[in-house]
């Protein structure tokens, strides 16, 4: 089960255009400013610049519960691999 999905929202959303990044999406994050993040296209486009630095991150969101139970820990180091594959 891969639970990749760019449909689902992350926890962060564009300073430059105010919309929601998606999990999975790449948001660039100032290295400086507390929480400040742009998303790939605002961080191309938006003239001037964030005059810090940007760090490209994928952004994420909430872990659906029906993926967390695990039987053992062979099959949790599995679930694991599987739900941060993007990170």
């Amino acid at each position: 089960m891969n639970i990749y999905d760019i449909s689902r929202p992350s926890f962060w959303t564009c300073d430059g255009c105010d919309r929601s990044i998606r999990d999975g999406e790449y948001r660039h994050n100032c290295t400086i400013c507390e929480d400040f993040d742009y998303c790939e296209q605002c961080a191309n486009t938006i003239s001037p610049p964030h005059p810090h630095p940007m760090r490209e991150e994928l952004a994420y969101g909430r872990i659906p519960k029906s993926s967390i139970t695990a039987v053992d820990m062979a099959t949790g180091i599995e679930k694991a691999f599987d739900m941060y594959c993007n990170r």
